[in-house]
Order: C-alpha cells, then structure tokens, then sequence
C-alpha cells in the first residue's frame, strides 16, 4: 500500500517546483516586453535615421521575441501540468482525510431498480466504493469501473488477473501519476460515441436541396466568371453568383457549425490519447491482464501508424 507521507513529499515537491516555475515565467514575461519595445524603437531609429543597421537589429530582436515566446509557451505548459499534478496528489490525500466523499463523480446514475445491491452494499451513490476508487475521467472508463463493481460474481479467472494487474500497479505510483496527470487535461466525462454517431450518420444521410444548390452555384459562378474573362458575358452575372452562393453559405452555416463542433477540439484529445498510449508503451508488465493490454496497444499503435 503507498503510504500518505509518499504524497505528501510529492506535494511539497511540486509546491517549490511550481514556485521557480511561476518565477521564470515572470522573469521571461518581462523579457518578452522589453524585447518587443526595443524591436518597435529600433524600427523606429532606422525609420528615422535610414540606417540598414537599425532594421538588422531590430528583425534580430523580432527573432529573439518569437524564440522567448515559444520558451514561454513550453514553460506554462509546464506549469500546467505540474498544477495538473498537485491536483492528483490532493485527490489521493483526500482519501486518506475522508474528504474524499466531496468528489463530484459518484456513480449514482449507476443506481437502478434492477440492480437494488448497488445502494444496499454502498457501491455506488454518494460516498460509495465507487466514488472512493474512481479516478476515470472519460465515460468509457467510468462505465468499465461500475461493470466490475457489479454485486454479481464475474469470471474467477478475470478478477484474479484483474487482482494481479491492480497489485503491479500499485508498485508503480509514479506512473500512475503521470497517466492520471496527464488525464486531468481530458473534459470530464469525456466520450467518443456521439461523434463517431454524428459522423456515421452524417455520412449516410441523403443530400438535401441545399447542398445540390451550393454544388450548382459553385459551378455556374467560375464558369460565368471565365465567360466574363473572356468578354462573353457582362461581370455582373458572376457577381450575382457569387453573392447568391454566399447566401446559401450563411443560411447553412448553422448545419455545418453543429456538425463540425465536435471536431474543434478533436486533435488536442487526440494528442491527449497519444501521449498516454506512448508513455505505456514505455512500460514492461508481468501482470497477464496489463501484458494483454500493452500487447494490443502497440498493435493497434502500429496500425495507426502505417495508415
């Protein structure tokens, strides 16, 4: 069992750590200013004076300012996980206090009348089994933990490895830590299901009248511009084509924004998952159930990759 002073040694840890972190990152803030007004003052002298030497040094201090920038960026980015960090630290110490109870995930939408064990045995609800160990912050996870705390005997063979995997893990709590870090970074219950749904259905769903309209005016506007090009029709033709495609664009643009939202943020979740699936990568098991895992993760790393 890891003990609460492993914990605490790494809050303390993390506390200073963040301390020269917050330190550096103000001292470049202050770079960053004085580096961009002296860019904006040495234009101005070789405005002034019309010297080439003025213009050199000031695109050298531009060069400069981006180069700080970027340090800056990688530098909150740091902070933001060792923030990340603490605040996984202080989730384990909550459970060693009792606070714990105080989590926001509590599994009670887990609580059915077919399934009465659930609140007699205190497995899910409000200061539940599941509420204790949860640490899942996508649905998918969240759904994996409630399905094996279910009050009704699974397969001998699979909670004994499942017994053995817990156990390896817990020899391991810096990687824990890290993965649980980096989780953090996730929306909280995040799920994949509606966009793989949205995109499903999205591509099997006939046209409709208004995307053959936008196909055919899109045609019928480069055409009528070459004609225009080429003196056979007057520019005003093109012009009402473009101007009537434009409002076929404004009056779809409501359809495409609900479609394509779920794919704003859909390359940092998946830089997310990269970097998780990466640092397991990283890891040997011994335990047969965490040696599966790896298994099909490098494979299916593997796959992706080569696509």
């Amino acid at each position: 069992m890891i003990k609460k002073q492993f914990f605490q040694a790494a809050r303390a840890a993390d506390a200073a750590e963040l301390l020269q972190l917050e330190r550096r990152s103000r001292h470049m803030m202050t770079g960053r200013l004085l580096l961009f007004f002296a860019a904006v003052f040495a234009f101005a002298a070789g405005w002034d004076t019309d010297s080439t030497a003025f213009y050199i040094l000031s695109v050298l201090l531009v060069l400069a300012f981006i180069l700080l920038l970027r340090q800056h960026n990688r530098l909150q980015e740091e902070i933001l996980r060792t923030e990340s960090h603490q605040d996984v630290l202080e989730q384990y110490l909550a459970r060693f206090d009792g606070s714990w109870s105080a989590f926001e995930e509590t599994g009670e939408r887990y609580l059915s009348d077919d399934n009465p064990q659930g609140a007699d045995l205190n497995l899910f609800g409000r200061s539940s089994l599941y509420q204790y160990l949860c640490a899942a912050h996508t649905k998918g996870g969240r759904d994996r933990l409630a399905a094996a705390l279910s009050p009704i005997p699974g397969d001998t063979r699979e909670i004994r490895q499942r017994q053995q995997a817990v156990h390896e893990l817990m020899k391991r709590p810096e990687l824990l830590l890290q993965l649980q870090t980096l989780s953090n970074f996730m929306d909280d219950g995040h799920d994949t299901d509606p966009l793989l749904k949205s995109l499903k259905s999205e591509g099997s769903r006939p046209k409709t009248a208004l995307q053959y309209a936008a196909w055919v005016l899109t045609a019928v506007s480069w055409l009528s511009a070459s004609a225009a090009l080429a003196g056979a029709v007057s520019w005003t033709i093109p012009g009402l084509c473009f101007s009537l495609q434009f409002a076929v664009a404004l009056a779809a643009y409501s359809h495409h924004n609900a479609f394509f939202q779920p794919l704003f943020h859909l390359d940092q979740e998946l830089e997310l998952y990269g970097r998780l699936f990466s640092r397991l990568k990283d890891e040997t098991f011994s335990a047969l159930m965490l040696q599966s895992f790896s298994t099909r993760l490098e494979k299916e790393c593997s796959a992706a990759g080569s696509i």
